[in-house]
């Protein structure tokens, strides 16, 4: 597995996995209804593209198949973050944010920052990150 950055084409299969790992993963944490509404059907998909250009995440590659991306503006927030949801708990989150944490540091950031869904709290609290509020 490696990590780079997306490449032009790429948008629809990223909400195919925000998507899909809303819907199997974080359907542990959050009602029916919230679900529904953040990993919803009717998505205008010209936005996601328009966001996904701008945002310019980095995907998890193996192989082919992207696994996973994660979002990181230029003032250090992690604005998305998603793995596959039949590939969890395999070091994609790792390898994902390890890259992240690179070019921040690169960037010479003095923090990342990250408002987490309640499913991926933990994930970011092995990573030193604190809970604010």
């Amino acid at each position: 597995m490696h990590v780079r950055r997306y490449e032009s084409g790429e948008e629809d299969r990223l909400w195919e996995i925000c998507r899909d790992t809303t819907i199997h993963i974080n359907g542990r944490d959050y009602s029916e209804e919230q679900v529904h509404a953040w990993g919803r059907a009717d998505k205008d998909m010209g936005k996601w593209r328009t966001r996904i250009r701008e945002k310019q995440p980095f995907v998890a590659i193996e192989g082919d198949e992207i696994l996973g991306f994660i979002e990181l503006s230029v003032e250090g927030q992690i604005t998305a973050f998603y793995s596959h949801h039949a590939h969890q708990r395999q070091g994609i989150g790792q390898a994902l944010y390890r890259h992240i944490e690179a070019e921040a540091k690169e960037a010479r950031l003095d923090d990342i920052q990250v408002q987490s869904s309640i499913t991926a709290q933990n994930f970011f609290l092995a990573q030193g990150f604190e809970t604010v509020e």
